[in-house]
């Protein structure tokens, strides 16, 4: 079925509904007007756009140029230096020890898809967005890779201007976020490419008849543009326009929009194979079955009260829906999440939120940015002042040749002087120089800017300056810890949000990933896991190492190794809980040598068993031939003493007996050397 079936014959009232819809998010959208406002700001801050043109050109006027002096862009790259020092990687924790492999394959697939999308660099950027506009929020889905020739999971940072959703959300825990989407605009081929049917000649012929109406001629006016398009609205309402038109003449606009809605589902609990869940069958259809389990028991000669039957009952939830819609109302394509995490595939966070509003962290130094600006100018103004002095000048001395306005801008420049005809008893021009206090000015401008580095928790140490020399190291390392602890709050909320953007990239793995790309995960890492239990793999995914806080982990790291030092901890403890980047691999070969010296040592004992069990048998083995030996001695008669006292046969003695024989077989051949004794000596060999 092509996109202009999927509108019936009454398009007019389904674009009636459509345009509504889309009046809705609209407003969604310009309720967050004021965060794509001050984000802009920051922006041009950040880039030091930090002069409105009026104040330029008065600048200008008074023969100077605009200083800037960028504190702001240079905290921004601080702060990322931090976060870059110590930025951690996502592991999947299993919840149970016996899951301990799948854990570590999982761990592996993170890092590998975190490798494929560059999400190092990603999450740099988005860093730095959070601190401009207070909002993080990126797409993660499943899809093809053209570069890679393969299905996997891709992640995309979401331009912030572009992105909608409910405003009144009144925490980070979004549990009350039930809209949100994003503008995207793109060239006509990708919308054919991506929602025309190959196999549909007429889907890519609407597709063009649908944007054809989208497209502005310059005879036409924007206001009967929208009149004509939406008649039931009035234009007033319509100042936003660039909700409606793309910003670019090669590209055509779309909405992408979930929605939380409320569905009706049948929960079902099946007594004939015990199996339940949500059920994909009507009512209708599950009553059929069970009237046939009815029959057959009957036919089996019982009841039909007996009958296993399928029992089922109305149950309501939410899920999650897409639409794809143009700026004229019409759906491209709808449908429930295909995720089984059952939920939309952003991953939103906000620096921070406070009855719904939005609060960035770069607008707090917007003002001390501008007051550093305005003290740069008024000190040069100073010191110019300071050097060319004020002139007072009799106005009978201007003679007509100069007015007053073009006197004091030709003393204003520099080297400026100005000619006059002298008369006796005229008083001459006199140069009278102030004090500009300029150290005044001086100390307001530090002020300002210790203000920002405290407001932003970037002192000299962070930005890798030394300590003067009457701080001392105690002090300046503590200053330094005090001053990021108030980074930290913009650290541990970037590091929430990594942590729930890995938590649904981990879902997609567990969903879409099959056990021939497992078994290879598995065979990286050496170990084997179960295919089966993959998918009820309970996990939670943290950041390792996330403290990007430098010098305040290097202080922990100093008090943990003084306490191993002096015996308070043992070296396990330390390695649990030390911040150093080598803790968890050293803790891993220590495990590792650890179980190995528990085998070597296991083996050593079975072995050392082995042996006392068999010294053990050798001397039960002894001591009954012994007995034996006595008992049979006791049982014969008595022998001749020489006899009694003759050694007994043991090994040593045959031996001593068979060198005697040779030796004397020996003695005999040299003495005599027949062919007799030969044969003799021989045989007794």
């Amino acid at each position: 079925m092509g996109l202009r079936n999927n509108y019936g014959n009454n398009n007019k009232d389904i674009l009636t509904d459509r345009i509504k819809e889309l009046s809705v998010i609209k407003d969604y959208w310009d309720g967050l007007y004021y965060v794509r406002k001050a984000r802009a700001r920051n922006r041009d801050f950040r880039n030091g756009r930090q002069w409105s043109s009026k104040e330029i050109e008065m600048i200008e006027r008074a023969g100077n140029f605009p200083i800037t002096n960028n504190y702001i862009s240079l905290m921004l790259r601080n702060l990322i230096g931090q976060y870059i020092t110590n930025a951690g990687s996502p592991v999947a924790v299993a919840r149970r020890k016996k899951s301990a492999n799948i854990s570590r394959v999982l761990s592996n697939a993170l890092g590998a898809i975190s490798f494929m999308n560059k999400d190092d660099i990603k999450d740099r950027d988005m860093l730095e967005d959070l601190a401009l506009g207070g909002i993080a929020c990126s797409e993660v889905r499943y899809g093809y890779i053209p570069e890679k020739d393969r299905y996997d999971v891709i992640t995309r940072n979401v331009n912030v201007n572009n992105l909608f959703f409910n405003t009144d959300i009144v925490d980070t825990c979004l549990d009350n976020l039930y809209v949100i989407g994003e503008i995207c605009d793109v060239p006509l081929s990708y919308i054919l490419n991506n929602f025309a049917d190959p196999n549909n000649p007429d889907d890519e012929k609407f597709i063009r008849e649908i944007y054809s109406y989208t497209k502005i001629k310059k005879s036409d006016t924007i206001s009967s543009y929208f009149n004509d398009m939406y008649p039931t609205q009035d234009t007033k309402e319509l100042d936003n326009l660039d909700f409606f038109l793309s910003g670019s003449q090669n590209k055509l606009r779309y909405y992408i929009v979930w929605t939380k809605e409320r569905k009706v589902f049948l929960k079902y609990h099946d007594t004939l194979n015990a199996t339940y869940g949500y059920s994909e069958l009507s009512k209708r259809e599950i009553d059929f079955i069970n009237e046939t389990r009815k029959i057959e028991e009957i036919k089996k000669g019982g009841l039909a009260e007996e009958a296993k039957l399928i029992k089922y009952e109305q149950s309501c939830e939410f899920v999650w829906r897409y639409k794809y819609i143009t700026p004229n109302g019409y759906v491209l394509r709808e449908g429930e999440t295909p995720y089984k995490h059952q939920s939309h595939p952003y991953s939103l966070y906000f620096y921070n939120i406070i009855d719904g509003e939005i609060h960035p962290i770069i607008s707090d130094v917007i003002s001390q940015q501008r007051f550093i600006n305005k003290m740069s100018m008024q000190i040069d103004f100073m010191m110019g002042r300071a050097a060319k002095g004020v002139l007072f000048i009799p106005k009978q001395m201007l003679g007509g040749k100069y007015t007053e306005e073009e006197l004091a801008h030709l003393w204003s420049t520099f080297d400026g002087t100005f000619a006059y005809d002298y008369k006796p008893g005229m008083p001459l021009p006199t140069q009278i120089h102030g004090n500009p206090h300029i150290q005044d000015a001086s100390m307001m401008y530090q002020m300002q800017l210790s203000a920002m580095q405290e407001i932003l928790g970037v002192n000299s140490a962070i930005q890798g300056q030394s300590a003067s020399a009457s701080v001392a190291a105690s002090r300046y390392a503590q200053e330094t810890a005090n001053a990021q602890l108030n980074s930290k709050d913009l650290f541990e909320r970037f590091v929430a949000y990594k942590e729930h953007k890995y938590t649904k990239i981990a879902k997609l793995v567990l969903q879409y990933y099959d056990q021939t790309r497992f078994d290879w995960i598995a065979e990286q890492e050496g170990v084997e896991i179960n295919y089966d239990d993959i998918k009820n793999f309970e996990f939670d995914v943290e950041i390792s190492q996330a403290n990007v806080n430098g010098t305040y982990s290097m202080t922990e790291s100093d008090q943990l190794y003084q306490m191993l030092l002096q015996g308070m901890i043992d070296l396990q403890t330390y390695l649990d809980i030390s911040p150093a980047s080598y803790a968890e691999k050293l803790s891993t070969i220590l495990d590792k040598r650890r179980q190995e010296a528990e085998e070597q040592a296991m083996q050593q004992a079975a072995m050392q068993q082995a042996m006392q069990q068999e010294q053990a048998a050798i001397q039960q083995q002894a001591m009954q031939q012994e007995q034996a030996m006595q008992e049979a001695q006791e049982e014969q008669p008595q022998q001749p003493q020489q006899q009694q006292q003759a050694p007994k046969n043991t090994q040593e003695e045959k031996l001593s007996i068979e060198e005697r024989k040779m030796q004397e077989a020996k003695q005999n051949l040299e003495a005599n050397p027949t062919d007799e004794q030969l044969k003799a000596a021989l045989l007794n060999e």
